[in-house]
């Protein structure tokens, strides 16, 4: 066995056994929740509109969050809040939907999400309310902050995606080009961390480690860029990766949900229609997770819109053994793994070899939605009243 380790890492330059990650991302255009390795490889549908209860006639899945037991999404064309499964068993579970917001919004979008031990929060596009209800789906719907508890009274607000974090949320608004903070419960007054140019629109938000990070572009919808800066709103902030940056010469750029784990980030750009990771260092090369080519079913066109991270589904000791070692690598090229022969079985295998089994799930952290510099999906449509990104 040792003589089969020792030859498979002059193959792949193994590092300290890590955590293994999926990603959940929605997709407004094929209208499905996947799931895929965050290493990349094959995606697989968990949700599609089959799934739905009522059976819509369409629908836009937008923001995604997710705990140990659910995902949780939200859909800006029927304006719901819906659950899932993490393993896509059974159908989709309605939560809450625009009869339950205050004053019953016949308008509402729901876009980016978050999600703690108990409560869910979205952003709305159209209201431009922060609100909050019971993860469980029983009980009220809250507006926690709209654009009249924002610094300086703006005449509206464009809400783009919410993250909590202990007792305080952060979100991103596209119509005031901010970076924002208010207390979990509504109660404390609204923060503005960050401030960006008058022709930036502020997209996906994540957190980790102190800092906050988000995704922005230009009103064209061309030059995007992922941005970080301090949890505390000091300093300024650093621009980690531009349009320059992509691996695929991208001529536009739109980083609409973005998910932080460990140091990595991941981004679902919803006009490259790729998902894509890269240290949150700003140092590293962008690497292309999953493409059109990744999607099951071959769909003609795609707009991967919010992301976010969780524990991978399972873990690569393929054997059985209680350790991710050599014997697991050949039942892999034995085509004996649970996607035989796959890359992303291998990808698995390579992120936890020398570990044990038993991988402890991760909490998610939510992200985003989908712009497009002429259409996004045939979903979303960018006018500009200055900056505003229109949900249709």
């Amino acid at each position: 066995m040792l003589r089969i380790v020792c030859a498979l890492s002059l193959f792949f330059p193994f590092a300290a056994p890590a955590l293994a990650l999926d990603l959940l991302w929605t997709d407004s255009t094929t209208g499905q929740i996947l799931r895929g390795p965050a290493e990349g490889g094959g995606a697989q549908v968990l949700f599609d509109a089959s799934d739905y209860p009522l059976s819509p006639a369409a629908i836009a899945p937008f923001g995604i969050a997710a705990d140990d037991n659910f995902v949780y999404w939200s859909d800006s064309i029927t304006g719901q809040i819906l659950r899932g499964s993490l393993d896509g068993q059974g159908a989709a579970t309605l939560l809450f939907d625009r009869n339950d917001y205050p004053g019953s919004s016949a308008s509402a979008r729901p876009a980016g999400m978050s999600v703690d031990a108990s409560f869910l929060y979205w952003a709305d596009s159209v209201t431009g309310a922060i609100l909050r209800g019971p993860k469980s789906g029983a009980g009220a719907v809250t507006s926690l902050y709209s654009a009249a508890n924002y610094p300086g009274s703006p005449s509206e607000s464009f809400p783009w995606d919410v993250k909590v974090s202990g007792s305080q949320l952060y979100w991103s608004d596209s119509e005031t080009s901010q970076i924002l903070k208010g207390g979990a419960d509504g109660s404390s007054a609204v923060q503005a961390l960050f401030t960006s140019a008058d022709e930036r629109v502020n997209l996906g938000l994540a957190i980790d480690d102190g800092q906050v990070y988000w995704g922005d572009t230009d009103t064209a919808g061309q030059a995007g860029s992922v941005l970080s800066g301090s949890i505390s709103g000091t300093g300024s902030p650093q621009i980690l990766y531009e349009l320059a940056d992509y691996p695929t010469l991208e001529t536009s750029a739109a980083p609409t949900g973005i998910a932080a784990q460990n140091g990595q980030l991941y981004w679902v750009d919803s006009l490259t229609k790729q998902v894509l990771t890269a240290s949150a260092s700003g140092s590293d090369v962008i690497s292309v997770l999953f493409d059109i080519s990744d999607y099951p079913g071959s769909p003609t066109y795609i707009s991967p819109t919010f992301l976010t991270v969780i524990g991978a589904a399972y873990d690569a000791d393929f054997d059985g053994s209680g350790v991710v070692d050599g014997s697991d690598f050949l039942k892999w090229q034995r085509g004996e793994s649970p996607a035989p022969l796959s890359a992303a079985d291998l990808a698995l295998w390579k992120a936890q070899f020398g570990s044990t089994t038993q991988v402890a799930s991760v909490q998610a952290v939510p992200e985003p939605l989908a712009i497009t510099s002429g259409i996004l999906a045939g979903l979303v449509a960018i006018y500009v009243s200055r900056r505003r990104i229109d949900l249709r």
